[in-house]
Protein backbone atom coordinates (compact mmCIF):
# COMPACT_ATOMS: atom_id res chain seq x y z
CA UNK A 1 0.00 0.00 0.00
CA UNK A 2 1.70 3.23 -1.02
CA UNK A 3 2.39 6.13 1.68
CA UNK A 4 0.81 8.89 0.23
CA UNK A 5 0.99 10.65 3.80
CA UNK A 6 4.93 11.25 3.56
CA UNK A 7 4.44 12.33 0.17
CA UNK A 8 1.89 15.32 0.83
CA UNK A 9 3.87 15.99 4.05
CA UNK A 10 7.07 17.05 1.70
CA UNK A 11 5.15 19.28 -0.60
CA UNK A 12 3.73 20.76 2.46
CA UNK A 13 7.04 21.13 4.13
CA UNK A 14 8.56 22.52 0.71
CA UNK A 15 5.48 25.21 1.08
CA UNK A 16 6.25 25.70 4.34
CA UNK A 17 9.92 26.12 3.98
CA UNK A 18 9.03 28.84 1.14
CA UNK A 19 6.42 30.47 3.19
CA UNK A 20 9.03 30.80 5.88
CA UNK A 21 11.78 32.19 3.87
CA UNK A 22 9.13 35.07 2.40
CA UNK A 23 8.59 35.60 6.53
CA UNK A 24 12.16 35.81 7.36
CA UNK A 25 13.04 38.13 4.20
CA UNK A 26 10.07 40.36 5.59
CA UNK A 27 11.11 40.15 8.48
CA UNK A 28 14.45 41.25 7.83
CA UNK A 29 13.11 44.21 5.49
CA UNK A 30 11.04 45.02 8.68
CA UNK A 31 14.05 44.82 10.89
CA UNK A 32 16.38 46.64 8.81
CA UNK A 33 13.47 49.34 8.42
CA UNK A 34 12.85 49.43 12.35
CA UNK A 35 16.70 49.55 12.45
CA UNK A 36 16.62 52.72 10.18
CA UNK A 37 14.03 54.33 11.98
CA UNK A 38 16.17 54.03 15.14
CA UNK A 39 19.10 55.36 13.56
CA UNK A 40 17.07 58.11 12.45
CA UNK A 41 15.75 58.98 16.05
CA UNK A 42 18.99 58.69 17.90
CA UNK A 43 20.69 60.98 15.16
CA UNK A 44 17.81 63.55 16.23
CA UNK A 45 18.20 63.10 19.43
CA UNK A 46 21.95 63.70 19.07
CA UNK A 47 20.91 66.86 17.28
CA UNK A 48 18.49 67.77 19.86
CA UNK A 49 20.79 67.02 22.59
CA UNK A 50 23.80 69.41 20.93
CA UNK A 51 21.33 72.51 20.30
CA UNK A 52 20.30 72.08 24.20
CA UNK A 53 23.82 72.05 25.10
CA UNK A 54 24.90 74.89 22.98
CA UNK A 55 22.07 76.93 24.42
CA UNK A 56 23.07 76.25 27.92
CA UNK A 57 26.54 76.36 27.03
CA UNK A 58 26.13 79.92 25.55
CA UNK A 59 23.37 81.23 27.89
CA UNK A 60 24.25 84.63 30.11
CA UNK A 61 23.01 82.47 33.27
CA UNK A 62 25.32 80.06 35.36
CA UNK A 63 23.69 76.72 35.05
CA UNK A 64 24.52 73.60 37.05
CA UNK A 65 23.21 70.29 37.39
CA UNK A 66 23.57 68.19 40.96
CA UNK A 67 22.71 64.46 41.58
CA UNK A 68 21.08 63.59 44.78
CA UNK A 69 23.78 64.48 47.05
CA UNK A 70 23.88 67.82 45.53
CA UNK A 71 26.91 67.58 43.86
CA UNK A 72 27.06 69.04 40.55
CA UNK A 73 28.09 66.90 37.85
CA UNK A 74 27.62 69.55 35.17
CA UNK A 75 28.62 73.19 35.07
CA UNK A 76 27.93 75.44 31.98
CA UNK A 77 31.20 78.16 31.20
CA UNK A 78 29.08 80.66 33.65
CA UNK A 79 28.99 78.93 36.11
CA UNK A 80 32.41 77.44 35.86
CA UNK A 81 33.79 81.14 35.55
CA UNK A 82 31.72 82.07 38.96
CA UNK A 83 32.45 79.15 41.29
CA UNK A 84 35.72 77.73 39.66
CA UNK A 85 36.47 74.46 36.69
CA UNK A 86 34.29 71.62 38.26
CA UNK A 87 32.61 73.10 41.53
CA UNK A 88 33.19 69.58 43.02
CA UNK A 89 31.23 68.99 46.60
CA UNK A 90 33.05 71.98 48.02
CA UNK A 91 30.85 74.49 46.60
CA UNK A 92 28.73 74.76 49.57
CA UNK A 93 31.76 76.41 51.44
CA UNK A 94 31.89 79.58 48.78
CA UNK A 95 28.26 80.10 49.99
CA UNK A 96 28.38 83.75 52.29
CA UNK A 97 27.51 82.63 55.95
CA UNK A 98 24.40 84.52 56.27
CA UNK A 99 22.85 82.94 52.90
CA UNK A 100 24.15 79.68 53.83
CA UNK A 101 21.07 78.46 56.47
CA UNK A 102 18.52 79.94 53.99
CA UNK A 103 20.10 77.77 51.23
CA UNK A 104 20.41 74.55 53.67
CA UNK A 105 16.29 75.00 54.22
CA UNK A 106 15.51 74.90 50.30
CA UNK A 107 17.96 71.77 49.69
CA UNK A 108 16.91 69.90 53.03
CA UNK A 109 13.27 70.17 51.08
CA UNK A 110 14.16 68.48 47.58
CA UNK A 111 13.10 64.54 47.26
CA UNK A 112 12.75 62.59 43.98
CA UNK A 113 9.32 62.72 44.35
CA UNK A 114 8.66 66.19 44.61
CA UNK A 115 9.30 68.15 41.82
CA UNK A 116 9.42 71.64 42.74
CA UNK A 117 10.91 75.43 41.85
CA UNK A 118 11.78 77.55 44.58
CA UNK A 119 12.85 81.22 43.57
CA UNK A 120 15.97 82.68 45.81
CA UNK A 121 18.88 84.90 46.12
CA UNK A 122 22.39 84.50 47.78
CA UNK A 123 25.60 85.07 47.62
CA UNK A 124 28.69 83.20 46.23
CA UNK A 125 32.56 83.71 46.47
CA UNK A 126 34.18 83.71 43.22
CA UNK A 127 37.81 82.43 41.95
CA UNK A 128 38.60 86.38 42.57
CA UNK A 129 37.67 86.46 46.13
CA UNK A 130 34.51 88.53 45.73
CA UNK A 131 31.44 87.44 46.71
CA UNK A 132 28.90 87.85 43.84
CA UNK A 133 24.96 88.30 44.14
CA UNK A 134 23.35 85.92 42.45
CA UNK A 135 19.48 85.59 41.85
CA UNK A 136 17.45 82.70 40.18
CA UNK A 137 16.09 79.40 40.44
CA UNK A 138 16.16 75.53 42.06
CA UNK A 139 14.34 73.41 40.35
CA UNK A 140 14.17 69.64 41.42
CA UNK A 141 14.28 67.59 38.16
CA UNK A 142 15.32 64.11 39.99
CA UNK A 143 11.95 62.24 38.53
CA UNK A 144 12.32 63.63 34.85
CA UNK A 145 13.80 60.29 33.02
CA UNK A 146 16.16 62.22 31.16
CA UNK A 147 17.31 65.27 33.44
CA UNK A 148 17.18 63.49 36.92
CA UNK A 149 19.38 66.19 38.43
CA UNK A 150 18.71 69.47 40.17
CA UNK A 151 19.53 72.34 38.08
CA UNK A 152 20.32 75.47 39.21
CA UNK A 153 19.78 78.52 37.22
CA UNK A 154 21.20 81.68 38.20
CA UNK A 155 22.17 85.39 37.10
CA UNK A 156 24.88 87.80 38.33
CA UNK A 157 22.73 90.72 39.97
CA UNK A 158 25.91 92.02 41.58
CA UNK A 159 26.25 95.49 40.12
CA UNK A 160 22.20 95.64 40.17
CA UNK A 161 22.39 94.86 44.31
CA UNK A 162 24.91 97.19 44.68
CA UNK A 163 23.02 100.02 42.55
CA UNK A 164 19.74 99.19 45.68
CA UNK A 165 22.30 99.42 48.42
CA UNK A 166 23.39 103.09 46.95
CA UNK A 167 19.70 103.67 46.48
CA UNK A 168 19.31 103.01 49.93
CA UNK A 169 21.42 104.71 51.16
CA UNK A 170 20.88 107.81 49.32
CA UNK A 171 17.34 107.59 49.98
CA UNK A 172 18.23 107.76 54.07
CA UNK A 173 20.08 111.00 53.11
CA UNK A 174 17.83 112.03 50.87
CA UNK A 175 15.46 111.53 53.68
CA UNK A 176 17.37 113.20 55.94
CA UNK A 177 17.60 116.41 53.91
CA UNK A 178 14.09 116.54 52.62
CA UNK A 179 13.32 116.36 56.87
CA UNK A 180 15.61 119.22 57.37
CA UNK A 181 14.60 121.17 54.61
CA UNK A 182 10.93 123.74 55.23
CA UNK A 183 8.22 122.54 52.83
CA UNK A 184 10.94 120.59 50.77
CA UNK A 185 10.01 118.10 48.13
CA UNK A 186 12.34 115.31 47.21
CA UNK A 187 11.46 112.38 44.63
CA UNK A 188 13.03 110.01 42.46
CA UNK A 189 11.91 108.64 39.53
CA UNK A 190 13.40 105.71 37.88
CA UNK A 191 13.59 105.07 33.17
CA UNK A 192 10.31 103.29 33.75
CA UNK A 193 9.15 107.04 35.35
CA UNK A 194 7.65 105.31 38.34
CA UNK A 195 8.76 107.56 41.98
CA UNK A 196 11.11 105.25 43.80
CA UNK A 197 11.31 107.67 46.30
CA UNK A 198 9.40 110.83 47.64
CA UNK A 199 9.96 112.76 51.05
CA UNK A 200 9.55 116.12 52.16
CA UNK A 201 7.41 118.67 54.23
CA UNK A 202 5.77 119.84 51.39
CA UNK A 203 4.45 116.79 49.89
CA UNK A 204 1.22 117.56 51.99
CA UNK A 205 0.67 120.55 49.78
CA UNK A 206 0.52 118.79 46.37
CA UNK A 207 -2.51 116.16 48.11
CA UNK A 208 0.36 113.62 47.91
CA UNK A 209 2.49 111.15 50.33
CA UNK A 210 5.24 108.88 50.13
CA UNK A 211 2.71 105.98 49.98
CA UNK A 212 0.31 107.48 47.14
CA UNK A 213 3.60 107.75 45.17
CA UNK A 214 5.66 105.17 45.29
CA UNK A 215 5.71 102.67 42.90
CA UNK A 216 3.53 104.76 41.22
CA UNK A 217 4.27 106.48 37.62
CA UNK A 218 4.38 110.60 37.36
CA UNK A 219 1.74 110.29 34.38
CA UNK A 220 -0.58 108.33 37.35
CA UNK A 221 0.17 110.65 40.06
CA UNK A 222 -0.08 113.87 38.49
CA UNK A 223 -2.73 116.13 36.90
CA UNK A 224 -2.64 115.88 33.47
CA UNK A 225 -1.35 119.90 33.19
CA UNK A 226 1.51 119.24 35.90
CA UNK A 227 2.32 115.81 34.06
CA UNK A 228 2.85 117.91 30.58
CA UNK A 229 5.01 120.78 32.56
CA UNK A 230 7.42 118.03 34.13
CA UNK A 231 7.61 115.83 31.03
CA UNK A 232 10.33 117.57 29.09
CA UNK A 233 11.99 118.12 32.06
CA UNK A 234 12.44 114.81 32.76
CA UNK A 235 13.16 114.07 29.51
CA UNK A 236 16.04 116.36 29.03
CA UNK A 237 17.32 115.30 32.99
CA UNK A 238 17.27 111.64 31.44
CA UNK A 239 19.34 112.73 28.31
CA UNK A 240 21.72 114.26 31.66
CA UNK A 241 20.95 117.67 31.60
CA UNK A 242 20.92 119.65 34.72
CA UNK A 243 17.55 121.74 34.89
CA UNK A 244 16.55 124.13 37.13
CA UNK A 245 13.43 126.55 36.56
CA UNK A 246 10.23 127.89 38.62
CA UNK A 247 6.48 126.56 38.79
CA UNK A 248 3.39 126.88 40.20
CA UNK A 249 1.40 124.00 41.60
CA UNK A 250 -1.69 124.16 43.23
CA UNK A 251 -1.01 128.38 44.17
CA UNK A 252 2.47 127.10 44.88
CA UNK A 253 5.60 128.36 43.64
CA UNK A 254 8.26 126.12 43.80
CA UNK A 255 11.96 126.39 42.58
CA UNK A 256 13.01 122.85 40.75
CA UNK A 257 15.97 121.09 40.62
CA UNK A 258 15.88 118.34 38.69
CA UNK A 259 19.72 116.14 38.85
CA UNK A 260 20.45 113.55 36.40
CA UNK A 261 22.28 110.07 38.69
CA UNK A 262 24.51 108.02 37.19
CA UNK A 263 25.88 104.69 37.42
CA UNK A 264 29.51 103.71 37.46
CA UNK A 265 29.27 103.59 33.71
CA UNK A 266 28.18 107.01 33.93
CA UNK A 267 24.97 106.06 32.33
CA UNK A 268 21.20 107.65 33.73
CA UNK A 269 19.58 105.01 35.63
CA UNK A 270 17.81 107.68 37.94
CA UNK A 271 16.60 111.44 38.02
CA UNK A 272 16.21 113.17 41.34
CA UNK A 273 13.97 116.00 41.44
CA UNK A 274 14.37 118.48 44.81
CA UNK A 275 11.57 121.21 44.94
CA UNK A 276 11.57 123.99 47.08
CA UNK A 277 8.78 126.09 48.38
CA UNK A 278 9.69 130.10 47.35
CA UNK A 279 6.13 130.97 47.43
CA UNK A 280 7.10 133.00 50.83
CA UNK A 281 10.25 134.66 49.50
CA UNK A 282 8.22 135.39 46.49
CA UNK A 283 6.02 137.37 48.34
CA UNK A 284 8.69 139.00 50.36
CA UNK A 285 10.48 140.24 47.43
CA UNK A 286 7.26 141.70 46.18
CA UNK A 287 7.61 143.38 49.38
CA UNK A 288 10.92 144.42 48.74
CA UNK A 289 10.28 145.82 45.23
CA UNK A 290 7.37 147.69 46.56
CA UNK A 291 9.85 149.08 49.51
CA UNK A 292 12.82 149.94 46.75
CA UNK A 293 10.04 151.76 44.85
CA UNK A 294 9.12 153.69 48.36
CA UNK A 295 12.98 154.07 49.07
CA UNK A 296 13.81 155.54 45.50
CA UNK A 297 11.29 157.63 46.13
CA UNK A 298 12.68 158.79 49.42
CA UNK A 299 16.03 159.11 47.79
CA UNK A 300 14.62 161.48 45.24
CA UNK A 301 13.04 163.47 48.12
CA UNK A 302 15.91 163.30 49.56
CA UNK A 303 17.86 164.17 47.18
CA UNK A 304 16.03 167.15 45.93
CA UNK A 305 16.45 168.18 49.94
CA UNK A 306 20.09 168.07 49.80
CA UNK A 307 20.20 169.84 46.61
CA UNK A 308 18.26 172.99 47.60
CA UNK A 309 20.23 172.90 51.06
CA UNK A 310 23.55 172.98 48.74
CA UNK A 311 22.09 176.34 47.05
CA UNK A 312 21.36 177.24 50.19
CA UNK A 313 24.87 176.84 50.97
CA UNK A 314 26.05 178.41 48.09
CA UNK A 315 24.25 181.53 48.49
CA UNK A 316 25.24 181.18 52.37
CA UNK A 317 29.12 180.70 51.45
CA UNK A 318 28.76 183.76 48.64
CA UNK A 319 27.15 186.36 51.66
CA UNK A 320 29.91 184.93 53.79
CA UNK A 321 32.42 185.64 51.25
CA UNK A 322 30.77 189.02 50.04
CA UNK A 323 28.47 190.92 52.91
CA UNK A 324 30.72 189.45 55.81
CA UNK A 325 33.75 191.09 54.39
CA UNK A 326 32.37 194.36 53.44
CA UNK A 327 31.54 195.19 56.95
CA UNK A 328 35.30 193.54 57.88
CA UNK A 329 37.00 195.92 55.63
CA UNK A 330 34.92 199.25 56.42
CA UNK A 331 36.23 198.25 60.18
CA UNK A 332 39.38 197.55 59.43
CA UNK A 333 39.70 201.42 57.23
CA UNK A 334 37.87 203.07 60.40
CA UNK A 335 40.38 201.19 62.59
CA UNK A 336 43.32 202.48 59.90
CA UNK A 337 42.07 206.23 59.91
CA UNK A 338 42.04 206.23 63.83
CA UNK A 339 45.51 204.54 64.31
CA UNK A 340 47.29 207.34 61.65
CA UNK A 341 44.90 210.28 62.06
CA UNK A 342 44.26 210.00 66.09
CA UNK A 343 46.84 208.29 67.35
CA UNK A 344 48.23 211.48 69.67
CA UNK A 345 44.89 211.71 70.91
CA UNK A 346 44.37 208.24 72.44
CA UNK A 347 45.75 206.98 75.54
CA UNK A 348 47.51 203.92 75.72
CA UNK A 349 44.04 202.23 76.80
CA UNK A 350 42.58 203.17 73.83
CA UNK A 351 45.60 202.04 72.13
CA UNK A 352 44.99 198.49 73.17
CA UNK A 353 41.30 198.53 72.33
CA UNK A 354 42.28 199.37 68.72
CA UNK A 355 44.39 196.32 68.22
CA UNK A 356 42.04 193.93 69.94
CA UNK A 357 39.80 195.48 66.82
CA UNK A 358 42.22 194.85 64.46
CA UNK A 359 43.40 191.31 65.77
CA UNK A 360 39.48 189.97 65.73
CA UNK A 361 39.36 191.61 62.35
CA UNK A 362 42.28 189.25 61.13
CA UNK A 363 40.59 186.34 63.50
CA UNK A 364 37.39 186.88 61.44
CA UNK A 365 38.47 186.96 57.87
CA UNK A 366 40.61 183.54 59.10
CA UNK A 367 37.37 182.37 59.67
CA UNK A 368 35.96 183.36 56.79
CA UNK A 369 38.20 181.64 55.03
CA UNK A 370 37.97 178.70 56.41
CA UNK A 371 34.16 178.23 56.57
CA UNK A 372 34.53 179.15 52.51
CA UNK A 373 36.91 175.83 52.44
CA UNK A 374 34.88 174.07 54.38
CA UNK A 375 32.24 174.69 51.89
CA UNK A 376 33.36 174.48 48.23
CA UNK A 377 35.21 171.13 49.52
CA UNK A 378 31.85 169.04 49.14
CA UNK A 379 31.49 170.34 45.51
CA UNK A 380 35.11 170.08 44.77
CA UNK A 381 36.20 166.81 42.40
CA UNK A 382 38.55 164.64 43.68
CA UNK A 383 41.58 163.43 41.19
CA UNK A 384 42.70 160.04 42.33
CA UNK A 385 46.32 159.37 41.97
CA UNK A 386 49.21 157.27 43.69
CA UNK A 387 50.70 159.45 45.99
CA UNK A 388 54.28 159.30 47.75
CA UNK A 389 52.89 160.38 51.30
CA UNK A 390 56.84 160.67 52.73
CA UNK A 391 57.75 163.22 50.30
CA UNK A 392 54.12 165.33 50.91
CA UNK A 393 54.74 165.22 54.88
CA UNK A 394 58.31 166.47 53.86
CA UNK A 395 57.26 169.43 51.74
CA UNK A 396 54.50 170.25 54.54
CA UNK A 397 57.26 170.17 57.06
CA UNK A 398 59.82 172.67 54.82
CA UNK A 399 56.37 175.01 54.56
CA UNK A 400 55.71 175.60 58.63
CA UNK A 401 55.64 179.31 59.60
CA UNK A 402 57.03 178.86 62.73
CA UNK A 403 60.73 177.32 63.93
CA UNK A 404 60.88 173.41 64.34
CA UNK A 405 64.14 173.10 64.79
CA UNK A 406 63.75 172.36 68.60
CA UNK A 407 60.72 169.63 67.41
CA UNK A 408 62.68 165.95 67.17
CA UNK A 409 60.38 164.36 64.10
CA UNK A 410 60.79 161.01 63.72
CA UNK A 411 59.40 160.11 60.23
CA UNK A 412 58.53 155.78 59.96
CA UNK A 413 58.47 154.16 56.39
CA UNK A 414 54.72 155.63 54.80
CA UNK A 415 52.95 153.48 51.79
CA UNK A 416 52.22 155.38 49.07
CA UNK A 417 48.21 156.21 49.36
CA UNK A 418 45.29 156.91 46.32
CA UNK A 419 44.53 160.02 47.10
CA UNK A 420 43.82 163.56 45.69
CA UNK A 421 46.93 164.96 46.99
CA UNK A 422 46.42 168.81 47.24
CA UNK A 423 43.41 167.44 49.98
CA UNK A 424 46.29 165.15 51.31
CA UNK A 425 48.33 168.20 51.58
CA UNK A 426 46.14 170.14 54.01
CA UNK A 427 45.41 166.67 55.95
CA UNK A 428 49.30 166.65 56.80
CA UNK A 429 49.09 170.48 57.13
CA UNK A 430 46.73 170.63 59.79
CA UNK A 431 47.38 167.48 61.62
CA UNK A 432 51.46 168.47 61.79
CA UNK A 433 50.53 171.97 62.64
CA UNK A 434 48.75 170.90 65.55
CA UNK A 435 50.80 168.47 67.17
CA UNK A 436 53.70 171.03 66.93
CA UNK A 437 50.74 173.83 68.02
CA UNK A 438 49.97 171.53 71.14
CA UNK A 439 53.87 169.89 71.58
CA UNK A 440 55.19 173.08 71.99
CA UNK A 441 55.24 173.79 75.67
CA UNK A 442 56.68 170.47 75.88
CA UNK A 443 60.66 170.73 77.54
CA UNK A 444 61.57 168.57 74.41
CA UNK A 445 58.98 168.10 72.00
CA UNK A 446 58.58 164.93 69.64
CA UNK A 447 56.43 164.23 67.19
CA UNK A 448 56.75 160.56 65.43
CA UNK A 449 54.75 159.64 62.16
CA UNK A 450 53.93 156.42 61.14
CA UNK A 451 51.75 153.95 58.97
CA UNK A 452 51.13 150.31 59.63
CA UNK A 453 48.98 147.82 56.73
CA UNK A 454 45.52 146.17 57.57
CA UNK A 455 44.42 144.18 55.22
CA UNK A 456 43.47 146.09 52.20
CA UNK A 457 43.80 149.85 53.82
CA UNK A 458 46.46 151.74 55.20
CA UNK A 459 46.43 153.39 58.78
CA UNK A 460 48.30 156.77 58.93
CA UNK A 461 49.50 157.83 62.51
CA UNK A 462 51.16 161.23 63.71
CA UNK A 463 51.61 161.24 67.87
CA UNK A 464 53.11 163.97 69.93
CA UNK A 465 53.82 164.47 73.31
CA UNK A 466 51.80 167.62 74.11
CA UNK A 467 49.15 168.46 76.15
CA UNK A 468 46.19 166.40 74.90
CA UNK A 469 42.98 166.34 76.01
CA UNK A 470 40.18 164.30 77.71
CA UNK A 471 39.21 161.30 75.89
CA UNK A 472 35.42 162.08 77.33
CA UNK A 473 35.32 164.88 74.71
CA UNK A 474 37.05 163.12 71.85
CA UNK A 475 33.18 163.35 70.30
CA UNK A 476 34.14 167.34 69.68
CA UNK A 477 37.29 166.65 68.03
CA UNK A 478 35.98 166.83 64.26
CA UNK A 479 32.76 169.46 64.67
CA UNK A 480 32.75 173.21 63.51
CA UNK A 481 33.99 175.57 65.89
CA UNK A 482 34.41 172.58 68.42
CA UNK A 483 37.72 173.51 70.62
CA UNK A 484 38.91 171.56 74.05
CA UNK A 485 41.09 174.10 74.65
CA UNK A 486 40.60 178.02 75.63
CA UNK A 487 41.32 180.06 72.48
CA UNK A 488 43.50 182.64 74.95
CA UNK A 489 46.22 179.35 75.11
CA UNK A 490 46.18 178.41 71.40
CA UNK A 491 45.09 179.75 68.15
CA UNK A 492 42.72 178.28 66.22
CA UNK A 493 39.32 178.66 64.39
CA UNK A 494 38.29 175.28 65.34
CA UNK A 495 37.31 174.45 61.40
CA UNK A 496 40.47 172.29 60.75
CA UNK A 497 39.89 168.86 62.01
CA UNK A 498 36.28 169.35 60.50
CA UNK A 499 38.15 169.64 56.92
CA UNK A 500 39.97 167.24 57.61
CA UNK A 501 37.50 164.90 58.41
CA UNK A 502 35.40 165.51 55.46
CA UNK A 503 38.64 165.26 52.84
CA UNK A 504 39.17 161.24 54.65
CA UNK A 505 35.55 160.53 54.42
CA UNK A 506 35.15 161.60 50.97
CA UNK A 507 38.46 159.41 50.21
CA UNK A 508 36.71 156.17 52.02
CA UNK A 509 38.62 156.52 54.70
CA UNK A 510 38.08 157.26 58.56
CA UNK A 511 40.09 159.45 60.78
CA UNK A 512 40.05 159.25 64.84
CA UNK A 513 42.45 159.98 67.73
CA UNK A 514 43.19 158.95 70.74
CA UNK A 515 44.97 160.99 73.95
CA UNK A 516 45.27 161.50 77.79
CA UNK A 517 45.79 164.87 79.07
CA UNK A 518 49.63 166.31 79.64
CA UNK A 519 50.63 163.01 77.92
CA UNK A 520 49.82 163.37 73.79
CA UNK A 521 47.65 162.52 71.76
CA UNK A 522 47.81 160.40 68.38
CA UNK A 523 45.68 161.10 65.23
CA UNK A 524 44.82 158.40 62.82
CA UNK A 525 43.31 158.42 59.36
CA UNK A 526 42.89 155.59 57.04
CA UNK A 527 42.78 155.22 53.29
CA UNK A 528 41.99 152.25 51.02
CA UNK A 529 45.02 150.53 50.21
CA UNK A 530 45.86 150.98 46.03
CA UNK A 531 48.93 150.61 44.41
CA UNK A 532 47.62 150.05 40.51
CA UNK A 533 48.14 153.81 39.79
CA UNK A 534 51.13 155.83 38.53
CA UNK A 535 53.35 156.99 41.56
CA UNK A 536 53.33 161.04 41.41
CA UNK A 537 55.59 162.84 43.51
CA UNK A 538 53.09 165.46 44.52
Amino acid sequence: MPVAFSLRSVDELEKEIEQRKIAENEVRRLNEKLEDLVWQKIQETVATESRFRSIIEHSSEAISLMDETFTPFYLNPVAELITGSGGGAQWREKIHPDDAGRLQQILSGITPRNGQTVTTSLRVLNSSGNYLWLEGTITNMLAHPHVKAVVFNFRDVTERRAMEEKLVASEKIYHSIAANLPNAIITIVDKDNKFILAEGEGLYKTGQSTATLIGKTQEDSLDSEAYAKVKEFRKRAFEGEVILHETEYKDVQYLVRYIPLRNEQQEVYAVITISLDVTDIKKAGVEINALNESLEKKVAERTNQLEAANKEMEAFSYSVSHDLRAPLRIIHGYADILKMDHAASLDSEGHRLLGVIVNNIRQMGVLIDELLKLSRLGKKEINLRTTNMIKLVHDVLREQPMDITRIKFKINDLPDALCDGILMKYVWTNLISNAIKYSGKSDTPEIEISAVTEDDHVVYALKDNGIGFDMKYSHKLFGVFQRLHKKSEFEGTGVGLALVQRIITRHNGKVWAEAEENKGATFYFSLPQNTDHETVQS
